[in-house]
């Protein structure tokens, strides 16, 4: 046999071997690659279901002898890190029942930057909180037409509340105010779906101060309104009532606010029907960086919260709670008529912590 022959048929066999090997590292390389961010994956979400569980879970639950508005108090006025690492223990926000004090939670996580979790354990844990309303109680977002127009739009904002209605004094509503507002330096949109169970719609739509189209799709189940709002500078507003029974009750909101008359248990039965709005869809941002804007039930909640960094990466954990306002007395006027009520601002929302 000759020697070239020989030494060509041994490069051919190196060269396949070779390849051989580099298909097996490049394998194993993947498996391991694949294996590595399923452990990093795993660990990552354990450890913001743990973050969670602390925050809304265990010891930091609040209770009748917290210390709370004590500790804050002396940490915004002296900066001193040290008064919450000792009493991180009573920096709770809920109740232990997956219900959230909303003034509680919003302080904490606003003005204490509690995301900064390495500032409070001496550990490197750093993750974001972010909250996405689902549904609202309609009579606990109540709120006045004057008080939603008073605040300025120094930033893009989107509010809902329940508004009074003077017309259709014949048929028993509700009726909802859907105002998005922005400045000259921004350039925001509103993308919603609004679904209100058993419902139709009164009348039709007031959109007469927006541009936009409005959809309503009408079907046994629900009532659904969608759209998109692209304000211009200022504030585009509109209005819609809608009921759960047509039936004609003559003067029914002055029977309704004066609790007389045969016909108000029936009156407040069909109140009670309309008493909930479900959002599939709610996103208020920045058309060009997707930062999220601020979306207030009434005039006083900002349910559309994130805090931290506005695009973070890592494993998520969430869960819905009822997050609730404190009680305020207000002069409620329904259907033109005035009476004084008691209300307790509730809205259904997924809260999430995403570990990084």
């Amino acid at each position: 046999m000759k020697r070239g022959y020989v030494v060509g048929e041994y490069i051919l066999v190196s060269f396949f071997f070779l390849i051989l090997i580099v298909l097996i590292v490049n394998k194993f390389t993947d498996f391991t690659l694949t294996e590595i961010n399923k452990v990093d994956e795993f660990e990552q979400c354990k450890n913001s279901k743990r973050i969670f569980e602390k925050l809304f879970d265990d010891e930091l639950v609040l209770s009748a002898n917290s210390n709370y508005s004590n500790i804050l108090s002396n940490y915004t006025s002296e900066n001193n890190i040290s008064i919450l690492t000792t009493n991180v223990s009573q920096l709770g926000f809920s109740s232990g029942q997956n219900k959230i004090n909303y003034s509680n939670f919003y302080e904490t996580v606003t003005d204490l930057k509690i995301y900064d979790w390495n500032n409070y354990e001496g550990s490197t844990d750093s993750f974001t909180i972010g909250v996405k309303p689902l549904a609202a109680n309609i009579e606990s977002i109540y709120s006045t037409e004057s008080a939603i127009t008073s605040i300025s739009p120094f930033e893009p904002r989107v509010n809902i509340w329940l508004n009074d209605s003077t017309s259709n004094s014949g048929t028993v509503h509700r009726t909802l105010g859907v105002s998005v507002s922005e400045t000259s330096s921004h350039n925001s949109r509103f993308d919603f779906v609004f679904l209100l169970p058993n419902a139709t719609l009164v009348g039709s739509i007031d959109n007469s101060n927006i541009s936009d189209t409005l959809i309503t799709d009408q079907t046994g189940d629900y009532l659904k309104i969608s759209g998109s709002i692209n304000p211009d500078t200022g504030r585009d507003t509109f209005f819609f009532s809608f009921t759960s029974d047509t039936q004609s009750i003559t003067n029914w909101g002055e029977k309704y606010s004066n609790y007389n008359g045969t016909e108000f248990e029936l009156i407040n039965n069909i109140s009670k029907k309309n008493n909930l709005i479900v959002f599939e869809k709610l996103k208020f941002y920045d058309l060009g960086s997707e930062k999220n804007y601020d979306i207030y039930f009434g005039n006083d909640m900002n349910l559309n919260m994130n805090w931290g960094p506005e695009k973070s990466d890592g494993c998520k954990y969430n869960r819905i709670y009822l997050i609730e306002n404190d009680n305020k007395r207000v002069n409620y006027t329904i259907n033109g008529n005035l009476f004084e009520m008691n209300i307790n601002p509730s809205i259904y929302s997924i809260v999430e912590v995403t570990s990084r």
